[in-house]
C-alpha cells in the first residue's frame, strides 16, 4: 500500500488533535465537582494579616503576602530593642475539622541571627473546626545576643502552617 502526501497530512492532523485533547484534559484544574473530598471540604488558610505592634525603629519594608498556608513579610531593624508583631487570622472555610500539623519559620532561627522570630497563639495539635477562625501572632525581634551591633538590618521571613484532618 502506497502512502501519499494526503495520508501524511491526515495522520499529522489526527496526532495534533490527540495531543491537543490530551493536553486540555490534563491541564484543566480539578474542581470539587469531580473529586471526592476536594477543596470544597478542605479549605483552610490565612485570611488577614495586620501589623499590631512596633517597638523602637522597626519598620515593615513590604506588605505581608499570604496564601492558604504561608505568609511572607519583610522587616528592617535599626538596632537593639526593635521588634514588630503581626497578627494573622486563619479560617477553616472547609467542611472538615482540622488540626495544626506543623508550623515552620523559614529561614529557621539560628542563635547568631540578627533577627529572631517567634510564633504565639497557635501550636501544633491545636484544633480548628469547620467555620472557625483563630489567630496567631508572629513577633520579629532584634536579637539581644547578637555580637556585632548591626544597623539597618533587613530580613525576610515566611511562616508556613500545615494542617491535617482532625479525626
Amino acid at each position: 500500500m502506497r502512502i501519499n502526501k494526503s495520508n501524511h497530512i491526515l495522520l499529522g492532523v489526527v496526532v495534533v488533535a490527540t495531543l491537543v485533547v490530551g493536553y486540555a484534559v490534563f491541564a484543566a484544574p480539578l474542581s470539587g465537582d469531580n473529586i471526592t473530598g476536594s477543596a470544597n471540604n478542605w479549605n483552610i488558610g490565612f485570611i488577614d494579616a495586620k501589623k499590631v505592634a512596633v517597638n523602637g525603629q522597626a519598620t515593615e519594608t513590604s506588605e505581608v503576602v499570604y496564601n492558604a498556608n504561608s505568609a511572607t513579610f519583610n522587616i528592617s531593624f535599626a538596632g537593639p530593642g526593635d521588634s514588630i508583631t503581626y497578627d494573622f487570622a486563619i479560617k477553616n472555610n472547609g467542611l472538615l475539622d482540622a488540626k495544626v500539623d506543623s508550623i515552620h519559620i523559614l529561614p529557621s532561627n539560628k542563635i547568631d541571627d540578627v533577627a529572631l522570630f517567634e510564633v504565639k497563639g497557635l501550636e501544633v495539635g491545636d484544633e480548628l473546626d469547620a467555620g472557625e477562625v483563630t489567630h496567631m501572632q508572629v513577633i520579629a525581634t532584634y536579637n539581644s545576643n547578637y555580637q556585632d551591633v548591626a544597623k539597618n538590618v533587613s530580613k525576610g521571613v515566611t511562616v508556613v502552617v500545615n494542617y491535617k484532618e482532625n479525626s
